[in-house]
């Protein structure tokens, strides 16, 4: 392994939340006074001109993402099973869940976000029929912020 894995693997950090449900997500909320101070301290680190806007629903990350968009533009992301849906939609809800994330910020330009890494979210997943991560990604997410246009 070399120096940048060794050092990112031992830099990895752990933490807990809460998994809540909607009616086509689930998430893994880090609604704490902790995460939101860890939202200031990251959205500082990046430079005013770059114009980051700061996420705009409390500290989580997504683990079952349903529709991306809203009204008759929403499109299907991730299909359930309605028997696997019907049997395990809810089971979970608020059961607190160990995860670890990268404190290394990440972005693409648009996006800043923290990798997030979660055994248990994976095989919840599992259990929905659905794939551990959905593609491409590798890992889960946290969102700091973004610079995308305003409407």
């Amino acid at each position: 392994m070399d120096f940048k894995h060794w050092i990112l693997n031992e830099a990895m950090q752990q933490s807990t939340g809460k998994i809540r449900y909607g009616n086509n997500h689930a998430v893994l909320d880090l609604d704490s006074k902790n995460w939101r101070e860890m939202y200031r301290y990251y959205r500082a680190l990046v430079p005013k001109y770059l114009r980051m806007q700061p996420q705009m629903y409390d500290p989580h990350i997504t683990f079952v993402r349903g529709y991306k968009g809203l009204g008759d533009e929403a499109e299907l992301i991730e299909p359930i099973d309605p028997d696997l849906k019907k049997e395990f939609w809810g089971k979970y809800e608020g059961e607190v869940v160990p995860f670890e994330y990268d404190p290394e910020l990440k972005t693409d330009g648009t996006m800043w976000w923290l990798d997030a890494f979660s055994k248990r979210l994976e095989d919840i997943r599992e259990e929905l029929g659905l794939s551990k991560m959905r593609e491409p990604y590798d890992s889960f997410h946290i969102t700091i912020g973004n610079a995308k246009e305003q409407e």
